[in-house]
């Protein structure tokens, strides 16, 4: 009893503030703009990192009764998708998206003031770095748009990101 938890209900309004999807939203962009007082932020204070990790997770299938969906599919973003569609095509006989095995999360940490924010989720099947690049560059184009500056990315050293950070250099360079 020495520990005081929020109760079930703070923990519903909590994640229940905005829909979550998969992929980068307007209405996370807005939240982080709020919890991380930019507007109040000198220009010189506004550098931070984007972090992203895939982690593994139960492959299943859920049903949202409040949009009336099925929750479990892979979901890359609507370019890597249809990629990923135009491949199934050509190469077997299926035309689903395979079953979500991972879940590719982004978040933002600021250097110069406290910030940690989880920005945006993808669902793999297990990510490749050619899926990564656009996923990627994309977070760092939204979030610089809002007024922050990305001046890293960090990540674990899974295969997928050496090979992500290794599309980076140059041809003529070691």
């Amino acid at each position: 009893g020495f520990i005081k938890l929020p109760s079930e209900r703070t923990l519903r309004d909590f994640t229940h503030y905005f829909q979550s999807r998969p992929g980068f939203q307007l209405e996370v962009n807005q939240q982080l703009l709020k919890e991380g007082k930019l507007d109040d932020l000198p220009e010189h204070r506004k550098y931070c990192c984007l972090v992203l990790d895939e982690m593994k997770m139960k492959e299943n299938l859920v049903y949202n009764k409040y949009t009336g969906e099925v929750i479990g599919f892979t979901n890359l973003g609507s370019i890597n998708n249809e990629l990923l569609s135009l491949e199934r095509e050509c190469n077997s006989d299926t035309k689903y998206a395979p079953i979500v095995s991972h879940l590719l999360v982004l978040m933002v940490r600021g250097i110069f003031f406290k910030l940690e924010f989880p920005y945006a989720h993808f669902a793999t099947e297990g990510i490749t770095a050619d899926l990564l690049f656009p996923i990627v560059w994309e977070g760092v184009r939204q979030l610089e748009s809002i007024g922050l500056k990305v001046i890293c990315i960090t990540a674990d050293g899974a295969s997928p990101n050496r090979k992500f950070f290794r599309m980076h250099r140059g041809s003529d360079s070691d």
